[in-house]
């Protein structure tokens, strides 16, 4: 039945209650002799608190105050959300488990485009920290705090004394953005015990994603590759 979505609602006793999208498709499949269906978890109540959190924050942040125009806003985010991933237009009521975490993803990125760090911290644990890391490189936050202010980017793996750091590949190193004070810390205790308290690693970059964030510039990348090129031909030589 991929046309139809069948959501559980509720269990009370031995009584289960579901929602079918599609009634009539639902009635055809039974007549069909079909009793074996995919189900649709539905929006759990703490996703529904994220997601109203994070309106919360944006219509904060924009002028979007009383709740007449947090519904509005509401409304808006929802469709934005829906045209930019091809997904039908959704109820906050019923929507599955899986859009409602893609919606809290575009929701929480949105936040950090627009400069706004999310007030309920606990949104994060619904974003793999990889893209934690991402995003904090991406929009300029510290990966541990949150804070804007006098941020580094972090190299996890060792750079080396004397090396220029605006002369360095920095597609290959693990990155993580850090405000000044958790930066210090990293290189106080060790990248071991900085994971083993914070649970992060830096991640690395490909071509796209450093120029993108503006670590480095195309012709840099460029350059880099032909002087790897070159010295693979020259091994190669070598070896000959």
């Amino acid at each position: 039945m991929k046309s139809n979505k069948i959501e559980f609602v509720k269990l009370a006793g031995d009584l289960a209650t579901f929602r079918v999208s599609d009634v009539a498709a639902l009635s055809k499949e039974l007549r069909r002799g079909i009793r074996t269906f995919e189900l649709e978890p539905s929006i759990s109540k703490q996703q529904r608190k994220y997601v109203y959190a994070l309106i919360g924050d944006l219509g904060d942040a924009t002028g979007y105050e009383t709740s007449y125009e947090k519904a509005i806003l509401k409304k808006g985010l929802k469709q934005n959300f829906c045209e930019d991933t091809e997904t039908p237009y959704f109820s906050l009521s019923d929507v599955s488990k899986e859009v409602a975490s893609q919606f809290i993803e575009y929701l929480i990125e949105m936040c950090l485009r627009e400069g706004i760090a999310p007030t309920n911290k606990l949104v994060w644990q619904t974003v793999d920290v990889d893209r934690q890391v991402w995003w904090c490189l991406k929009y300029r936050y510290c990966t541990v705090c949150h804070s804007k202010q006098n941020l580094q980017i972090n190299h996890e793996d060792t750079v080396g004394i004397g090396n220029d750091r605006r002369h360095i590949d920095h597609r290959g190193h693990r990155l993580e953005c850090l405000c000044v004070q958790h930066h210090a810390e990293f290189h106080k205790i060790g990248a071991v015990q900085f994971y083993e308290k914070y649970h992060f690693h830096g991640i690395l970059l490909d071509t796209e994603q450093v120029v993108e964030i503006g670590l480095m510039s195309q012709k840099q990348c460029n350059q880099f590759d032909e002087f790897y090129k070159q010295e693979a031909l020259g091994n190669e030589s070598n070896s000959n």
